[in-house]
């Protein structure tokens, strides 16, 4: 589990920012006991409607959207035909993600109950992948995410994208892609926790980004001195 951000206002050091451009991140806790978005349930276990079916029995693609908020109207057949593209694009042979769509409230508890960090923040990703459903991936292949069957969750908070877009001057729903990139790139095993790492993820959201003709500014390669 990956929590992608810290309390507003505190800018922190560059490789600790979603997106190196917004808020100081925590630190990544793995597959944790149970599900947060749509349903409670054991990491790899089969969503509703699949009981007892292994990932690699469900279709190819199952991408599902839940929109808890009230804050902005999202248009979430289009951000799921987005997050589609970008794993499609990563190679990954078979994903089934979950996205809540939620508020800072409800993104603060999260971030609360599962990382102990009492403050707010923009996405935080969830692997549920068991090691037995993930092909054999080489940790240098580019793109990280090609050959990888994917079991994961998402929650992004509207209530934060739509204050930092009109911070950053683009919409809300651009804004919404950037954590939805992000979060899938984690996913796919992207790290820029690491120094190393940082660079080739950068590297990628521009590249994915630029399927939809978004050119965000603050997508930088290399961390700043704190």
């Amino acid at each position: 589990m990956l929590a992608d951000a810290g309390p507003t206002g505190d800018r922190g050091r560059l490789a600790d920012k979603v997106a190196d451009r917004h808020l100081p991140r925590p630190h990544q806790v793995p597959r944790p006991e149970v599900g947060v978005t749509l349903h409670r349930r054991r990491p790899g276990g089969a969503p509703r409607g699949h009981r007892g079916a292994p990932i690699h029995m469900l279709s190819r693609y199952c991408i599902a959207i839940d929109n808890r908020q009230a804050t902005y109207p999202v248009d979430t057949p289009w951000l799921s035909d987005c997050l589609q593209r970008v794993l499609l694009d990563e190679g990954v042979d078979a994903v089934n993600l979950q996205v809540a769509l939620v508020d800072d409230a409800q993104i603060h508890r999260v971030n609360r109950e599962f990382l102990h960090h009492d403050w707010p923040t923009d996405v935080i990703s969830f692997d549920y992948t068991e090691h037995v459903t993930m092909r054999d991936v080489p940790p240098n292949q580019w793109p990280r995410g090609r050959g990888r069957w994917i079991d994961g969750e998402l929650v992004i908070s509207v209530e934060t994208a739509v204050r930092q877009a009109h911070v950053h001057g683009w919409s809300p729903e651009q804004e919404l892609l950037l954590y939805g990139v992000h979060g899938c790139l984690h996913l796919c095993g992207y790290d820029d926790l690491a120094d190393a790492e940082r660079p080739l993820m950068r590297r990628r959201e521009r590249e994915l980004l630029a399927l939809f003709g978004l050119c965000p500014s603050g997508l930088e390669d290399e961390p700043t001195v704190p």
